[in-house]
């Protein structure tokens, strides 16, 4: 870390990282961000959804 750099931007070349630093100095927890996980689960019930899906037609035929 250079002498110019705040503790939030430590690798990122100046630029902040959202969560990188908070208002009340409490550390990031290491969870994504919430539009992250609503993205992950949708593609997960859509993995699901289409296998079951793929199930019924093929003990239908």
């Amino acid at each position: 870390m250079t002498s110019g750099q705040a503790e939030g931007e430590m690798a990122t070349m100046g630029i902040p990282v959202r969560g990188g630093e908070r208002a009340d100095d409490s550390t990031w927890s290491g969870w994504p961000a919430p539009e992250t996980l609503l993205l992950c689960l949708i593609a997960f019930l859509a993995l699901i959804g289409t296998s079951v899906v793929g199930l019924l037609i093929g003990t239908a035929s």
